[in-house]
């Protein structure tokens, strides 16, 4: 068979990226390009041809695409609720077959802005944890509303020294503004995460998954969407001192 070379369009998208040559052969007998492709390594003193069978065709046509909605790792979607009775909600999630992550925890959390409020005025945050040993460091953007749920980005990194950045964050010019405990018990069903939270404002629950888990997990443990909070636990302590008439500076449990 009497063939020589043919550059197809293909490569030479290929070419303006990689030293390749990539070629289809051309039958000059039966006056056409055959199923086959040339590649040629040229840097590399390479050189190979594919078989006819499976490649036919393969780079002329066009696969249809399917869009794929996901969120990004970092992007938090969530909604909290308040909690009754801890010990009937904690059966009710054994009985819809959520499995504990992690049993109740202590956590200590301390949220940094400028002297000039410069975070708080944006609604961002910047916050240092401290989960039993464990710290974390996160940073979140202003919420928006995504229907009857919270959504925000959210950028979070574990810790080895938590006192050290602090004094970091102090270095920089940023203080303590708010500090709030709670006992934290954590929960899922393989899908999202359900986290129980003890405060010194009353017992929440959050949830946190995609929108439709969110609602499906809500219906299944009988809460409605008129219960669904969508405030930050400083914006809920700030309700709670109006109602009380607290001077409480944070939120934090009684010695």
């Amino acid at each position: 068979m009497n063939m020589h070379y043919l550059t197809s369009s293909y490569a030479n998208g290929i070419r303006k990226a990689l030293p390749i040559r990539v070629t289809r052969l051309f039958d000059s007998r039966l006056g056409k390009p055959v199923s086959s492709w040339s590649w040629d390594l040229g840097p590399w003193g390479i050189s190979f041809t594919l078989p006819r069978t499976p490649w036919k065709g393969f780079f002329s046509q066009k696969t249809p695409s399917k869009k794929i909605k996901f969120m990004p790792s970092n992007h938090e979607i969530e909604v909290k609720f308040q909690i009754q009775d801890l010990s009937e909600l904690t059966e009710r999630l054994k009985g819809q077959g959520f499995r504990l992550v992690t049993s109740r925890t202590h956590e200590m959390n301390t949220l940094y802005d400028l002297p000039d409020a410069a975070l708080r005025s944006r609604g961002a945050l910047l916050r240092l944890r401290q989960y039993g040993s464990k710290w974390t460091v996160t940073y979140k953007d202003k919420p928006a509303t995504q229907g009857r749920h919270k959504s925000r980005r959210e950028i979070e990194s574990a810790i080895e020294n938590g006192p050290a950045l602090a004094q970091i964050f102090e270095a920089l010019g940023y203080q303590p503004r708010f500090t709030y405990e709670k006992f934290r018990t954590e929960w899922t069903d393989g899908t999202g995460h359900l986290v129980l939270d003890e405060t010194p404002i009353g017992n929440f629950g959050e949830i946190e998954g995609s929108p439709e888990w969110i609602d499906a997990v809500a219906s299944r443990l009988n809460i409605s969407h008129d219960q669904y909070i969508t405030l930050s636990y400083s914006e809920l302590f700030a309700e709670w001192k109006q109602r009380t008439g607290s001077q409480a500076a944070n939120m934090l449990f009684a010695s």
